[in-house]
C-alpha cells in the first residue's frame, strides 16, 4: 500500500482525488486540438486528393464597335500543364468548355478573319475565360 505524506494540510484522500483529476485533465487536454481521425465525418488535413482536371469555359465573341456578337466555330487550343494539347470548337452561341490539368496552361482562341488571342495562366480550379477577338 502506498502512503502519502500530508502536504499543506491535505488529507491522503484529498491528495489522491487531486492527483486523479490532474491526470484526467492532462490526458483529456492533450490531443484535443483536432478531431479524432476515426470520428464519423472526420477528415485529415491534406487527405483530400488534388483535382485531376479543372474546367475552362467561356464565350468567344467579336470585339466590334456595334456590339459583341458570338463567334461560332472559333477554335480553342489548350496546352495542359503536362504538355498535352486539346482542341475544341465553340458552339452556335460562341460558348466552349474543356477540361485541363491544373498547373500552368496556355489557352488560345482563333478564327479565320480575326486576330488570335492567348491567355497564359496557372489553373487551380474551374474558371470562366471569355475571349473578345478583333477582326483583322
Amino acid at each position: 500500500m502506498q502512503t502519502f505524506q500530508r502536504v499543506a494540510g491535505l488529507s491522503t484522500h484529498a491528495m489522491t482525488r487531486t492527483l486523479f483529476f490532474l491526470a484526467v485533465l492532462i490526458l483529456t487536454g492533450s490531443g484535443c486540438s483536432s478531431p479524432s481521425p476515426v470520428a464519423p465525418g472526420a477528415t485529415q488535413q491534406g487527405s483530400q486528393p488534388a483535382a485531376q482536371f479543372a474546367a475552362i469555359s467561356g464565350q468567344v465573341y467579336a470585339n466590334v464597335t456595334w456590339g459583341n456578337p458570338p463567334i461560332t466555330d472559333a477554335i480553342i487550343r489548350v496546352t495542359d500543364a503536362d504538355g498535352s494539347i486539346k482542341f475544341i470548337a465553340t458552339d452556335e452561341q460562341g460558348f466552349y468548355k474543356v477540361l485541363a490539368r491544373p498547373g500552368d496552361v496556355s489557352i488560345t482562341a482563333s478564327k479565320e478573319g480575326y486576330e488570335a488571342r492567348t491567355w497564359e495562366l496557372t489553373l487551380l480550379k474551374d474558371i470562366v475565360l471569355n475571349f473578345g477577338l478583333a477582326p483583322n
